[in-house]
């Protein structure tokens, strides 16, 4: 049996970024560059005023003051959307000008409508405007050619804007890995059909879909299936066109806990068998030409639990992130948290973040079927194997689900 840490490192090492391809910039949220973007144009084009007022040469404005003020007179108006203007700005001149109009040649200055008494045809200057004032001048953002993102960068709201203003269309992106999963157990039911006696509602699909989901991954299939040699074996060798598979039960050591078995007998190369964890002992890896093959426990808790710390990392590396574990904290018990000696310990856990720091306590029951405390946490509390408790006042390190934390 192998510690958390050397399960996760045999898992990262044995996976790999996939290809990529070109999706236009409206299908590229949430999706991972594969190649670094320079800008094309410089950003923003051209000068433009940062405010309505009056574009103006700020050398007539030296010895403005409200008892002398300068009066210019009005040549023209260029609204944003407007072409440059052909006319060249000349001393005692001013052009009234719109937020993100072109500033005409020779202005160096904006003075703001509020700043300035005017009429429809001159304006007065009642104090000196130094040269630049409220002007965006052409790559004061981003110059041409500038690398602006890097391989590995996630695409975001914010990021779009950015490619957007720079009229980038077509983004190179790691492509998204195809999922099948297998969901394993005669006793299942499927949500939605009638509930008869020693049958159970299956949680496991619905779940790890929707764990998939949250990182932009649509499974292709999730099958049930009754716990027989034959049915698992089909979904292997039927599946050779999937980056990944993820089963869900039959990995532990019940007379009908098959994977393992099935696995040996396709020539799948078994990289470990249980791990030094709880919940989530039995987690399997393995690989199969050339794709990884994770075998989570059937217990809801152990499944999910096994996900967030082995298999979500591994996929967002597949996806092509650079940053695939989620973020880790600090926090004060308020409470004991229960260790486990020899393993590592994961509690659902919540964690309220305050001026005064972090805190975190259990989020109620810790068994392995106990869903109530897994829909209720926001973090996963890591009891170290050598530690058998956290006492109240103790800290303890914390994997969280949200961001904001």
């Amino acid at each position: 049996m192998i510690s958390a840490h050397e399960a996760q490192n045999i898992i990262l090492e044995k996976t790999s970024r996939l290809g990529n391809e070109e999706v236009p910039l409206s299908l590229s949220l949430h999706r991972y560059l594969a190649e670094p973007i320079t800008a094309p144009i410089d950003l923003p084009p051209f000068d433009n005023a940062a405010m309505d007022g009056f574009a103006i040469q700020s050398g007539d404005t030296k010895t403005a003051s409200a008892q002398n003020p300068v009066t210019l007179k009005v040549v023209g108006t260029i609204a944003a959307g407007d072409a440059p203007s052909q006319a060249v700005l000349k001393s005692g001149e001013y052009f009234r000008i719109m937020t993100g109009a072109p500033v005409p040649d020779g202005a160096d200055a904006v003075v703001p409508f509020e700043e300035a008494v005017h009429t429809p045809l001159e304006v007065r200057i009642i104090k000196p405007v130094p040269s630049g004032s409220n002007i965006r001048l052409a790559g004061e953002d981003v110059k041409k050619d500038q690398r602006i993102l890097d391989v590995g960068e996630k695409i975001t709201s914010r990021t779009i804007a950015l490619l957007a203003a720079l009229g980038v269309y077509r983004i190179p992106v790691f492509r998204h890995p195809n999922i099948k999963i297998l969901v394993t157990g005669s006793e299942l039911t499927a949500v939605g059909h009638p509930l008869h006696d020693g049958k159970i509602y299956n949680s496991n699909g619905p779940a790890l879909t929707a764990a998939l989901q949250e990182i932009d991954i649509i499974p292709q299939i999730v099958v049930s299936s009754a716990d027989v040699v034959s049915d698992l074996k089909t979904f292997f060798t039927a599946s050779e066109e999937a980056d990944a598979l993820i089963t869900i039960g039959a990995v532990s050591t019940g007379d009908f806990d098959f994977i393992p078995q099935v696995l040996k007998g396709i020539g799948a190369e078994i990289a470990f068998h249980k791990v030094s964890i709880k919940p989530g002992k039995p987690l399997l890896f393995a690989t199969w030409k050339g794709k990884p093959i994770f075998g989570l426990p059937g217990n809801p808790v152990s499944a999910l639990m096994v996900f967030e710390r082995f298999v979500r990392p591994a996929l967002l590396k597949m996806m092509g992130a650079n940053n695939f574990l989620r973020r880790r904290g600090i926090a004060v018990a308020t409470e004991t948290l229960s260790g486990s000696l020899g393993k590592e310990n994961y509690l659902r856990g919540i964690v309220e973040s305050s001026g005064n720091g972090s805190h975190a306590r259990s989020a109620g029951k810790q068994g392995s079927a106990h869903l109530l405390p897994l829909a209720r946490a926001n973090a996963i509390l890591i009891v170290p194997p050598e530690k058998e408790e956290i006492r109240a006042g103790e800290t303890v390190e914390f994997e969280t689900f949200l961001e904001e934390l």
